[in-house]
């Protein structure tokens, strides 16, 4: 699209001796637009000069020319308003206002919903067209009107293909006044070419001679970050929408099918009610990018590929086999081929027609005789039927990954397979290599002992609990760094079919999307170990035979234990969980081997086998570990909401006491939140933030939080917190607070001393085991029991004297693996010494 400018634009002859703000004039009565340079700050000529003989009217009528139609144009603007039309509920009298605004579609369509708005631009023939239409426009320049507005008196400023014309300096100044100018949670939309557009950004940018450079759409995103803007989205516009659904791209879909134009959309920081209010445009998603099409048409070669690649190795060996008969057939064809061109030409002479019909129909007998043989070679052999696909797929299928791999961009490849600063996180290089080996001892090491983990839970869903991060941590690091000799083959099962291998799951986790393996039914015999990782009550009962059948043929069970709560506190969860949590331990129970997560925990589990006289026999062997807690070794969840950075910020302005746990009963939500409101009744400007997901017996509490009078203000409560945004706010919190009944490890006391957050515990065997003498504990269930311990721990903290979490001894995930690993190990050596 082609606009006029708001500074320098349009570019014409000029009286000499006139002044305009921000250009200079020569003596030819042409003036060159002066503009700072960033690296010295010096004021400097452009070399752009325009000759005096470019008539005044050139631009309009170029504009005319390649620009769309007012009714084009307009419907293509209306993607714009879902963001703009929430904010006239909090500023019913704002005004809004374009830059540049050439014929004034924009204002048309404000004007139309109920904006009160008004325009700029530099061009006297078009800001007087617009007038002509009913339209408020000045004709000044934009910068410096900008400069002379006060702050905070708009709540939309827009700016539609004008960026393209300016220097970055100017851009700098036109993003700067922006956030100056804008009402909390108002609104700047600037829109111009969009270069990844190939045929956009080497040709149709420069149909227009004002054009400066194209503007990457990081680049001007990057800039209202830089000056204060809390929310920014890039759009990306005018795409052909039958480009998703066309089967066969060809090489220029890809050149000119991305999305020519793009905005970016920046929302000034303002209260939560208006950020929420405003947020949902900014979570669709618009346009259609490079690398969609390029993956595309990159996936339609592939698929190309695999279906060439058996054919040409069934003709190799037929070739092959074949040498003598294909010299003949050669032969043939080449003569076959020689008489027909001459048949032709003699028959193109002979002016009867169906004579000639007659005589060359006799050759193409020929060639269609010769072209069934071959048809039914390639369509009936045997080995082509069969293909051998199986290792060919998989071979190619790696190394089409990673050729995808090395052509991606390299700021994709770090979103794809970059998990934070961490040892986890694997280069495209070291990602392949894992995916490789995964493959490799899958298909070829069919020798080697198999460690069988039950995944069940995760591939069904990820719910984002403690435990389902305990397994996402222990498994990666597994499947990373595998023990010698052995196969670690995650498995999963529903209840009734037995176990298959989650080959999809992992190759996911491993970072390729494409199904190399099946998930086919497992294979077992003696020597192969059995380790339940994940928590899933309903399966393990379901399977109890199937465990029995495995350690019949030698092949060792073992499971992993979290904690006995069900069965020790069972007031504090629903009936039906207490028994099937107890049907849970009366199976496991018969297992070769019971893994702990604190010895606490394996105590507890000794005594309750003891007193209920089960398995008296036969005991499984009972172990302990610790878990670890680096959030970012333990493939973290990704994405931050869109008030994230607010809310942050209003955690650091007070002391904020942070809650991580899934909201139970057994918890003491209810208890701490009695005691802030004791403890805010006394003036008191403290935070209390809940992180977790609703869980039984919540339901009432929660809408006592939604509905309490600190809440958004005090009280906090993230119901769904990825882990990058959960280690945020470990960071932004002053202490962690853990009022919990009872618990198997107690991760959040871990995960806090990563931070160095200090922390304030019920005093729980556990907590002792866990966090020693560097963390504060409390007794007592009631709120001023609990409102007592936090003053305590003010003054504690005001004097300098809290313990220092970062000194507790603690493991890493690698080092908690590990340690789990050599101890699953020990079974099959019969080495297991009971603990």
């Amino acid at each position: 699209m082609i606009k006029s400018s708001i500074v320098n634009r349009p570019l014409r002859k000029l009286a000499e001796g006139d002044e305009v703000q921000g250009e200079t004039t020569c003596r030819t009565g042409v003036y060159t637009p002066v503009h700072e340079d960033l690296s010295t700050g010096a004021t400097k000529q452009s070399n752009d000069v325009i000759s005096e003989d470019i008539p005044a009217d050139f631009y309009q009528k170029l504009m005319g020319h390649f620009r769309g139609s007012t009714g084009k144009i307009k419907s293509q603007l209306e993607v714009y308003l879902p963001f703009i039309q929430e904010l006239k509920r909090f500023y019913p009298e704002s005004l809004l206002l374009d830059l540049g605004c050439g014929r004034g579609e924009w204002l048309e369509l404000l004007q139309e919903h109920n904006f009160t708005a008004y325009g700029v631009d530099s061009d006297e023939q078009l800001a007087a067209m617009a007038r002509q239409r009913g339209l408020d426009v000045l004709c000044t320049d934009g910068i410096t009107h900008l400069k002379q507005l006060p702050d905070e008196s708009f709540c939309v400023l827009s700016a539609f293909h004008l960026v393209e014309h300016l220097t970055f300096a100017e851009l700098h100044v036109l993003v700067r006044e922006a956030h100056r100018i804008l009402v909390p949670g108002g609104i700047l939309l600037m829109e111009t070419p969009n270069p990844e557009n190939i045929l956009v950004g080497s040709s149709l940018f420069y149909l227009d001679p004002t054009h400066r450079r194209p503007i990457p759409p990081e680049l001007l995103a990057f800039l209202p970050q830089y000056w204060g803007f809390s929310r920014i989205k890039i759009i990306r516009l005018q795409e052909k929408h039958a480009l998703r659904q066309k089967e066969q791209l060809t090489l220029m879909d890809v050149f000119s099918g991305v999305s020519p134009d793009y905005g970016v959309i920046a929302q000034k920081n303002a209260i939560t009610t208006i950020m929420e209010a405003t947020q949902q445009p900014f979570a669709q998603q618009y346009g259609l990018r490079l690398d969609e099409l390029a993956e595309s048409y990159q996936q339609q070669i592939e698929d190309k590929l695999d279906r060439i690649v058996p054919i040409r190795k069934f003709l190799f060996k037929f070739t092959a086999k074949n040498k003598n008969r294909l010299k003949v057939w050669s032969s043939q064809l080449k003569l076959l081929k020689t008489l027909f061109k001459e048949k032709q030409f003699y028959i193109s002479f002979r002016t009867y027609w169906r004579k000639a019909e007659i005589a060359t129909a006799k050759y193409r007998h020929l060639l269609r005789q010769l072209g069934r043989r071959l048809f039914w070679v390639l369509t009936h052999s045997y080995y082509i039927k069969q293909n051998e696909k199986k290792s060919l797929f998989l071979l190619g299928a790696i190394n089409a990954s990673s050729q995808e791999t090395a052509m991606q961009d390299i700021k994709e490849q770090q979103s794809l397979y970059s998990v934070a600063n961490t040892s986890i996180s694997m280069n495209p290089s070291a990602l392949l290599g894992y995916l490789k080996r995964y493959v490799r001892d899958s298909v070829i090491l069919k020798e080697a002992p198999q460690l069988f983990v039950d995944i069940s839970e995760l591939v069904k869903k990820d719910n984002a609990t403690g435990i389902q991060r305990v397994v996402r941590s222990i498994l990666i690091h597994w499947l990373i760094n595998p023990p010698q000799g052995w196969r670690v083959q995650p498995v999963y099962a529903n209840k009734y079919d037995g176990y298959v291998y989650a080959h999809h799951f992992t190759l996911k986790l491993l970072g390729s999307d494409k199904p190399f393996l099946n998930d086919i039914p497992i294979t077992y015999r003696a020597g192969d170990i059995f380790f339940g990782l994940d928590l899933c009550y309903d399966i393990v009962i379901a399977q109890q035979s199937f465990y029995r059948k495995l350690r019949e043929h030698e092949v060792k069970t073992c499971f992993l234990v979290h904690d006995l709560l069900p069965v020790l506190m069972p007031n504090y969860f629903p009936t039906s969980e207490s028994r099937v949590y107890r049907h849970w331990l009366e199976v496991i129970v018969r297992s070769n081997g019971l893994f702990c997560v604190s010895q606490n925990t394996a105590q507890v589990l000794n005594e309750w086998i003891v007193n209920n006289k089960l398995n008296q026999t036969d005991r499984a062997h009972i172990s302990w570990f610790h878990l670890g807690a680096d959030l970012q070794n333990s493939v973290p969840s990704l994405g931050l909401p869109a008030d994230a950075e607010l809310l942050l910020k209003q955690l650091r302005q007070n002391m904020s006491f942070l809650l991580v746990a899934t909201l139970e009963p057994r918890k003491s939500h209810k208890q701490a939140l009695d005691a802030f409101e004791l403890l805010w009744q006394q003036g008191h400007s403290l935070n209390l933030v809940f992180v977790g997901k609703i869980g039984w017996m919540m339901d009432s509490f929660v809408e006592r939080i939604k509905s309490h009078p600190q809440y958004g203000i005090h009280l906090f409560w993230i119901d769904n917190a990825s882990d990058q945004y959960v280690q945020k706010i470990y960071k932004a919190a002053t202490c962690l607070l853990f009022p919990s009944e009872g618990e198997g490890f107690g991760l959040p006391i871990i995960e806090a001393a990563n931070y160095g957050l200090p922390i304030l515990a019920r005093n729980l065997p556990v907590f002792r085991e866990v966090a020693g003498e560097y963390a504060h504990y409390f007794s007592g269930y009631e709120a001023s029991d609990l409102a007592e311990a936090i003053n305590d721990w003010i003054l504690l903290y005001q004097q300098g004297a809290v313990s220092d979490s970062s000194a507790m001894p603690r493991l890493t995930w690698k080092e908690s693996a590990t340690r789990l690993l050599a101890s699953i190990l020990m079974l099959s050596k019969d080495e297991f010494e009971h603990e």
